[in-house]
């Protein structure tokens, strides 16, 4: 029974039969559209799929400003607007609700930004599909378009390799991208993504690798101290932003101030994603982020019921990180279909808020072209820089999309970054090529703040490196990202193109030498593809007590790139040399700045007074002149080198300036060329000290009278058959000593033709190998010159362990040179005084070191005592040449516990504690 007088019933009752007239005209003039209008709406969504890669009871609507904004009720269950036309679509399909897209509250005053405040969601059930929708809408009056709500789905492909490094960082050159800048704390980067793992275990704590990474709304930390405490959840909008205590960011889904990762431990995509733009660095705490110290702002969106669902209200993220200043918005999600002009609104709003979006190209391994009608949204809308993933070759990683709307290329095989629930993992997509792009996005700006998304993205493709060769039926797979040309382009880049020493005040035989003046010519080069230098100067620095710097700081004016500049005469750096410096070697600093305040320093090594060793080369340009080196800077001695291949045979004049002469042929074949034969014959004629390494000298020249008369050995067998060889008992140079050619830290070479000879015309064994045959495989002569020659390569004794060292080997050569040659101070190293260091290792097993400093002309005695005073072990006793000595004590068969190094000299004494266990 209709009750009339129930004024309530009878005003529902109006209503509803008004709408339903409504109703039904609409649906007459639905019914009469032409059929080729129809069809056209049809077409041009044909590509959605409702469920798949839309969403099945939604879709956008964007109204005039006629009837904006809009203030839906609530009738029935179908929501009403007061619009005619909209509320009798909304009773005809039963319209449930409709909310607000964005936050934005009114039409801008500027008609250049893009108007997010008009769009609304409208919900209905989904059977109807959304395409009856959009029809019906499109034709209301205030309706200015419909559209569908793409499903944005994360860009990354799940990967179980538990292969634990951030490869992709070396690889695109961080760590020279860090030399200029460690990111601004005040370039935010906003993750739109499924949130950040700051819920672990049911409490309010966040992964250990972000908390001083992350965005703080300045305005909701009430007491301004840098972080958020109790006292600031006080339930207030303080920043009048719409978004109540949103201190770290917002989360869309719950519509809460904690944007989680609520997909947590099952699957974690913004953790990992925003860990690869800004975990912090260099925390001694997880993994490297590319923006160092670059902030994160967080929104989450992704369904709590579905991991492998899409990204809810994922462009009202975009908007909120627009709003509250994200410098850098990084977007790994997406679907592929048609063009969504709310969507492109959002993110032409958020550009023009000053944002630089960055994107996923998709993981569907095909090519997006501008004719094709679909594509991988949101990277193909307009100012998104869109990214493709690579590999460790930089091919194409085989799920990445390419084309048109590929903007850069980064890493994105096997990334490893944050996960949730203070874990780790290794995933890949261009998920992770995209934020790994956007934190060195942020990076730049934090070197370049003013950049437009489309400067950023010219100076990200002119600094990338070309991989287009490598990937020829991918257009699009072009600008590999490289941080460390990106950001050392916004600065000079000097080069040392050449230097050189000139005698100022000198007796002009190229030797620098005590009380000689030298000046140092030099030529700059400003690199092409950089900064231009402005008031560029160069200063000369040295902290060697012996030199004395004459020059201050040269101003040399402006290099522009691309530019070389020579130092005018009057510009040279220039020196003095002390009258009674020692023979050593210095390290002078020439420092290069510029007002860009990029200070570059190169160090130009040099030898000051005439060494009396010399290091020849001769292994036909092999580089087993490294290990020798090594061990005489260690020593140290001071050495010159003389390469062979590079600058051919040395006069006799400057072999014989030299006292002491080490020359290597490594495994050359043909060693000892008649020539050269010459030179050491010669050499060795004028009283000369030789040390001769090499593995096939004998095989090569045994027979000839050279071999016999100055190497005073008989070959006797090409290959010894042993690579282990003993010293001579008694001997001063190889007393007790145990050699292996093939030890850890050795060339490796040790197997290849050990030769075996027998001492002639005075010669002596020194090694003998400890294989069947006793051959021998060292010798030393001491008649009217000195020689040590080796039957085998000398680079490949190891770094001892049980065994001799290649170190301890060289150094007893050369101290039993020394304590026959003459002393005088050209023998003088770099240390002033006795000097001990601490033992290594220590305790130790068996096996320990210690290094001793000894200044010039000096005897000492060094030994190892038990805590009672007892001398178990003397390691030396006697002179010895000065610089760095390292001693080994073998203390197998002594008991466990304390012993002293005690170093003994005139005047006075050393010592060092070391511990011995078993």
């Amino acid at each position: 029974m209709i009750d009339s007088h129930n004024p309530t019933f009878v005003e529902d009752f109006m209503r509803h039969s008004f709408y339903l007239n409504l109703l039904l005209t609409l649906c007459l003039i639905i019914i009469n559209l032409p059929v080729d209008s129809r069809a056209g709406a049809f077409d041009k969504y044909n590509w959605i799929k409702p469920g798949d890669n839309v969403e099945a009871g939604q879709i956008y609507i964007k109204i005039s400003r006629d009837i904006a904004p809009l203030e839906p009720a609530t009738f029935d269950g179908i929501v009403m607007t007061g619009d005619p036309e909209l509320d009798a679509v909304a009773d005809a399909f039963g319209v449930y609700r409709i909310l607000k897209t964005y936050h934005m509250e009114t039409t801008p005053d500027d008609p250049t930004i893009p108007d997010l405040s008009r769009y609304y969601y409208v919900y209905f059930p989904a059977e109807f599909g959304p395409l009856a929708l959009i029809e019906a809408y499109e034709d209301c009056e205030n309706v200015q378009f419909a559209e569908p709500v793409p499903i944005m789905m994360p860009c990354y492909i799940p990967n179980d390799t538990r292969y634990r490094n951030q490869w992709h960082l070396d690889h695109c050159n961080l760590p020279d991208a860090w030399d200029v800048s460690h990111g601004s704390d005040e370039v935010v980067i906003g993750i739109v993504d499924s949130g950040l793992d700051m819920d672990i275990d049911g409490w309010f704590t966040i992964h250990e690798d972000f908390p001083q990474n992350l965005w703080i709304n300045p305005e909701e930390d009430i007491d301004h101290d840098g972080e958020i405490t109790f006292d600031d959840w006080d339930g207030e909008d303080n920043d009048d932003n719409g978004y109540i205590d949103d201190f770290y960011g917002w989360n869309f889904t719950r519509n809460s101030n904690w944007p989680d990762d609520i997909w947590g431990a099952e699957d974690g995509h913004g953790t990992h994603v925003a860990g690869i733009a800004s975990a912090a660095t260099d925390n001694e705490t997880g993994v490297s982020g590319a923006g160092f110290n670059c902030k994160l702002m967080i929104t989450a969106h992704f369904d709590p019921q579905d991991p492998d669902g899409g990204v809810l209200r994922a462009y009202e993220g975009v908007e909120y990180c627009a709003d509250n200043g994200a410098d850098v918005i990084n977007m790994s999600w997406g679907r592929f279909g048609g063009y969504i002009n709310s969507h492109a609104d959002a993110i032409a709003y958020a550009i023009r808020q000053g944002a630089i979006l960055f994107a996923g190209a998709g993981n569907d391994s095909v090519e997006d072209n501008r004719h094709d009608r679909q594509h991988f949204y949101p990277c193909a809308y307009e100012g998104v820089i869109g990214v493709g993933a690579s590999d460790s070759d930089d091919h194409k990683a085989n799920f990445s999309t390419w084309g048109d709307y590929t903007d850069l290329i980064a890493p994105g095989v096997s990334i490893l970054s944050t996960f949730p629930r203070n874990d780790y993992r290794i995933e890949q997509g261009t998920s992770m090529s995209s934020p790994f792009a956007a934190g060195i996005g942020a990076l730049m700006l934090s070197v370049e703040p003013d950049l437009s998304p489309s400067e950023l993205l010219e100076w990200m493709q002119r600094t990338a490196v070309d991989i287009s060769d490598l990937n020829e039926d991918y257009p699009g797979i072009v600008y590999r990202v490289d941080a460390g040309y990106l950001l050392q382009s916004t600065k000079p880049k000097w080069e040392l193109t050449e230097w050189r020493t000139i005698e100022v005040e000198g007796d002009g035989d190229g030797i620098i030498e005590r009380n000689e003046v030298i000046s140092i010519p030099a030529t700059f080069s400003n690199l092409e593809g950089y900064a231009d230098a402005h008031n560029v100067t160069v200063r000369l620095v040295n902290d060697d007590p012996f030199i004395h710097i004459r020059t201050g700081e040269i101003n040399i004016g402006d290099i522009r790139n691309g530019e070389e500049l020579d130092l005018w005469e009057d510009q040279y750096p220039t020196f003095h040399i002390s009258g009674n410096s020692p023979i050593h070697y210095t390290t002078f600093s020439l420092v290069v700045n510029s007002d860009e305040d990029w200070e570059v320093v190169f160090e130009l090594p040099m030898t000051i007074r005439q060494p009396n060793y010399l290091l020849v080369d001769d292994d036909n340009g092999g580089n087993f002149e490294t290990f020798y080196e090594s061990n005489l800077m260690e020593r140290p001695i001071v050495h010159d080198m003389w390469h062979i291949a590079d600058d051919g045979l040395p006069s006799q004049d400057f072999l014989d300036s030299y006292n002491y002469i080490v020359w290597e042929t490594g495994n050359d074949e043909s060693p000892l060329t008649g020539e050269e034969q010459v030179l050491i014959s010669n050499y060795l004629d004028q009283d000369g000290y030789l040390l001769l390494s090499g593995q096939y000298i004998g095989n090569d020249i045994g027979g000839t009278d050279f071999h016999q008369n100055y190497l005073k050995a008989r070959h006797v067998a090409d290959d010894a058959g042993s690579a282990r060889l003993s010293g001579v008992e008694g001997n001063p140079i190889t007393d007790g000593m145990d050699v292996l050619l093939i030890g850890g830290g050795g060339a490796g070479n040790g197997r290849l033709s050990p030769s075996a000879m027998e001492p002639v015309g005075g010669a002596e064994t020194i090694l003998t190998y400890t294989g069947d045959e006793a051959y021998t495989g060292g010798i030393y002569y001491g008649g009217d010159y000195h020689l040590v020659y080796l039957g085998f390569a000398l680079e490949a004794v190891g770094d001892g362990g049980r065994t001799t060292s290649r170190l301890e080997l060289l150094e007893s050569i050369l101290d039993r040179f020394y304590e026959l040659g003459v002393e005088d101070d050209n023998y003088a190293a770099q240390p002033m005084s006795f000097e001990m260091g601490s033992p290594h290792p220590n305790p130790f097993n068996a096996r320990t070191s210690v290094q001793i400093d000894v200044p010039q002309s000096a005897e000492y005695v060094l030994e190892v005592l038990n805590l009672t005073g007892r001398r178990v072990a003397v390691l030396h006793d006697g002179p010895a040449m000065p610089g760095r000595h390292t001693f080994y004590w073998n203390a197998e068969g002594k008991p466990a516990g304390m012993y002293l190094f005690n170093l003994r000299w005139t005047g006075g004494s050393l010592a060092r504690k070391v511990v011995l266990v078993k």
